[in-house]
């Protein structure tokens, strides 16, 4: 597969194996690097998104959306012990104000940030030095890690797998981008019906 172009300066490519570390310790970087991002390597001539792939995408996350949550039922049986995110605990306590003040942010600005780091610079990155197979596994469980919840790595880890193969499949940032959203949607559903 050869979708996702790697990256022609090595500044670039040193940048994305460092931007899981930047979005980990220096958060605000990361809006930095979205934008750096988007302003210096989407092609402006190709019409972004189209009605095929869309569909395509679409077909795709419709099934991997039940294979993660039924992931997810097994981690939870298997790792009753282990606590859910902090974030999921918060949002649990108080659904309402919890979104109204983040939910913005879950919705568009993290999966943006975390498609722009993640796939955009760090996968692209690691593509240069290792098989793209390689690049979209050590990704996903550095996606994973950096959510710092033993119950979401299995979950995660499938949702960035999945979000990878679709990147390398169509060489654009927005399916992934869209395809987080909407988990980040479905979850917050799931999320507010257990409460």
């Amino acid at each position: 597969m050869t979708k996702v172009e790697l990256f022609s300066k090595k500044l670039d490519c040193k940048l994305g194996l460092l931007s899981p570390v930047l979005f980990l310790f220096l958060g605000h970087a990361s809006l930095l690097l979205s934008a750096y991002y988007l302003v210096n390597f989407q092609r402006k001539k190709e019409k972004y998104i189209k009605k095929i792939e869309l569909s395509q995408v679409f077909k795709l996350s419709i099934l991997i959306f039940f294979v993660i949550i039924l992931i997810s039922i097994i981690s939870k049986f298997l790792l009753s012990e282990y606590a859910e995110q902090q974030q999921v605990i918060q949002l649990k306590q108080n659904f309402v104000d919890e979104l109204k003040k983040n939910g913005f942010i879950i919705i568009v600005i993290a999966p943006i940030i975390e498609e722009t780091i993640f796939r955009g610079f760090f996968y692209r990155a690691l593509k240069r030095y290792i098989p793209w197979v390689a690049s979209a596994v050590f990704s996903s469980i550095i996606f994973s890690f950096i959510h710092q919840n033993i119950l979401a790595f299995s979950l995660l880890f499938t949702l960035s797998l999945f979000l990878t193969l679709i990147y390398e499949l169509h060489g654009k940032l927005i399916y992934p981008i869209i395809i987080h959203s909407t988990f980040n949607v479905v979850m917050l559903i799931f999320i507010y019906l257990a409460k």
